[in-house]
């Protein structure tokens, strides 16, 4: 994917740039997607010690083929209330590599300042990839770089509004959270980092599990109380159908399979596991677990085969074969550990357990169906909550006691960073491509 960036410029006192005006050219026979971006600098704050860039102006078009009327784009953007700007513009699609485009700064009167051609270059998928964390009790929203590690913006919600849980859509445009204070999911946009819109619930229901579609058209969200399980269109952000759940289940967990057709919800407080249709929400099989279960989280090999599911009462994971809806292995894990979350890597080799009372994460082989090895967290760490980067080598994992996020190298199983996010950091998603 290539990516034509002028970089940050500094819009000088004398000679101050007015307006830009960019030229995208295809020069190939194929119809590329473009997405391009006016961006600039926010400086850090007194309350935060790092600043952000932000996207002010977004277009998107499809450039026809050499030759034609089409195949060329022209913008324009007043610059001359900045002290810093860039261009960006990201080509995707059969011709991306056959973009050109050249940046024009003009002056008050339309005079040329300076002409640049800007270069392409091809751009690692890990650069443009960021991990969002809920910090549950700071109200806020914490984004990390995954290849530096690097904080890049802090969100702040509404006081009050307890985010608990969060999903990131697959295109990587948006992220969705799930408030307990304020009943509603927040729809956060992942080039502005702004609340895009509010989906209130309503009565006395309590959004918390939730998950997105593979088009990111349907978020699937479970509520407590009012114990139910909803569909929601996410363009126009209304409830599309609404399942009664038994009362007290506690639907704490949803995992969709990877063809997008079955939802899988934990009923914790039920010791049952619920299929559903995807589309429609009805009931499809019921998974009954070992008397006294308490299933906390819920994840799908890659190929659909089965299902892994943490169980906080007996401290395992149970292997649950699609095919007989049947449990089929019993992994073993710590005693005490209270395992809140499963996350299985891109390749489905490997599943990792965060543990929140072991102080570790659980590695399992899933070919095996047995523990590879374990990951020692610090002393009282509180893990809960696992994503991993699309590449599979990184796994990011919440400390709830000590307000940080701890990076694992999937390699060598050792933890490679662990940075300061807010206070009781309750999950984490991260967008996995970048949101053109």
């Amino acid at each position: 994917m290539p990516i034509l960036d002028s970089g940050l410029l500094i819009n000088a006192a004398v000679n101050k740039t007015a307006k830009l005006m960019v030229s995208v050219i295809n020069t190939g026979l194929y119809v590329p997607s473009i997405r391009m971006e006016l961006y600039t600098v926010q400086l850090a704050g007194a309350t935060e010690g790092y600043g952000k860039l932000c996207a002010l102006d977004s277009q998107r078009m499809m450039l026809s083929r050499s030759g034609v009327e089409e195949s060329v784009y022209l913008a324009s953007f007043d610059v001359n209330w900045l002290d810093t700007f860039g261009i960006r513009i990201l080509a995707d699609g059969l011709g991306a590599n056959d973009v050109i485009a050249t940046v024009t700064e003009l002056d008050e009167q339309g005079a040329v300042l300076r002409r640049r051609l800007l270069e392409p270059s091809a751009v690692r998928l890990e650069e443009y990839q960021l991990a969002y964390i809920v910090n549950h009790a700071q109200h806020s929203v914490t984004v990390m770089q995954t290849v530096t590690h690097a904080r890049v913006a802090a969100i702040q919600l509404p006081k009050g509004s307890r985010p608990r849980h969060i999903a990131a859509s697959p295109d990587g445009a948006r992220v969705y959270l799930t408030c307990h204070g304020d009943r509603t999911v927040k729809i956060i946009e992942n080039l502005t980092y702004n609340s895009e819109r509010d989906i209130t619930f309503p009565g006395s229901a309590v959004p918390y599990a939730i998950a997105l579609s593979n088009d990111g058209r349907k978020a699937y969200v479970t509520t407590l109380v009012t114990d139910a399980f909803h569909i929601i269109d996410t363009d126009t952000g209304r409830i599309q159908h609404t399942v009664t759940l038994p009362v007290s289940c506690e639907a704490s967990a949803i995992a969709l399979s990877p063809d997008g057709n079955s939802i899988c919800i934990c009923m914790t407080g039920a010791a049952k596991l619920v299929l559903m249709d995807a589309e429609s929400g009805q009931v499809r099989t019921v998974v009954q677990l070992p008397e006294g279960s308490q299933p906390s989280s819920a994840a799908f090999l890659p190929n659909g085969s089965a299902i892994y599911v943490t169980d906080v009462k007996y401290n395992c994971v149970f292997v649950i074969q699609i095919e007989g809806r049947l449990v089929a292995a019993r992994v073993e894990l710590e005693k005490g550990g209270k395992p809140s979350a499963v996350m299985i890597t891109p390749d489905g080799a490997l599943a990792y357990i965060a543990n929140r009372e072991g102080d570790e994460l659980t590695v399992i082989n899933t070919a095996r169906q047995e523990v590879l090895t374990s990951v020692e967290l610090p002393s009282g760490s509180s893990a809960n909550g696992l994503a991993c980067t699309s590449d599979g080598t990184k796994i990011y994992v919440p400390l709830l006691s000590f307000g940080y996020v701890a990076v694992i190298d999937v390699q060598s199983q050792l933890p490679i960073a662990i940075v300061p996010t807010g206070s009781f950091p309750s999950a984490v998603a991260i967008t996995q491509q970048p949101p053109l």
